[in-house]
């Protein structure tokens, strides 16, 4: 870990998600000047159905990523989280999809408020509020649904402390259940809490 940490010696800050049931990494994260930000409760399944209501996604259009989209989605995470994630996007593929909203009623014109490269313990989503993130699990759902092979459903790694709302809707109304916890963990001073949105890190960070 201190090699890994040499090699980023220039960076305004390391961020990293440490599995909460192991008490050895983080005495080790610790020890060597990473600060808890906040808990990630992993949620896992298929959203209910029942989940979603027509309020809550009114105006949203749920569609696949295209390459024109990627300047609009890494202004919009550089935005929200603070930082550029855009080499993720080098691997992005079919799972990743985009949110877009009318700039104003009677607008034809959209822009685009939020998106997911994929779901899963590497992907990681960014939108401007609940309703969009929704609305991007929703569509999760469906796509995940039309894969010929069965697994675990979507993961989401929601931040507890700063998404109680989200925790709540998982559990409660999509009926998601918990994979498991990791602990966000930050060296460095360049941090700050996201802001004007919500964003859901990846195992990563």
């Amino acid at each position: 870990m201190e090699a890994a940490i040499e090699r980023r010696k220039d960076a305004k800050s390391i961020r990293l998600s440490q599995g909460a049931f192991n008490r050895v990494s983080f005495s080790l994260y610790a020890s060597l000047g990473f600060e808890v930000k906040d808990t990630i409760c992993i949620l896992y399944g298929l959203p209910a159905p029942s989940a979603f209501s027509e309020e809550d996604l009114r105006g949203i259009r749920v569609r696949s990523y295209n390459p024109k989209d990627f300047s609009a989605c890494v202004a919009l995470c550089r935005r929200v989280y603070d930082v550029s994630r855009e080499m993720d996007f080098a691997t992005c593929g079919s799972t990743t999809i985009v949110a877009e909203r009318s700039k104003a009623d009677g607008d034809e014109a959209t822009e685009i408020v939020g998106y997911t490269t994929e779901f899963s313990y590497q992907g990681h989503s960014v939108a401007t509020d609940l309703s969009v993130i929704k609305a991007l699990i929703r569509e999760g759902g469906e796509r995940k649904k039309k894969e010929a092979e069965e697994g675990p459903g979507l993961f989401v790694f929601v931040r507890c402390r700063l998404y109680p709302e989200l925790l709540k809707w998982g559990l409660n109304e999509a009926k998601l259940r918990t994979w498991g916890l990791s602990t966000l963990m930050v060296k460095g001073d360049h941090y700050q809490d996201p802001s004007g949105g919500i964003t859901l890190p990846s195992i990563m960070f």
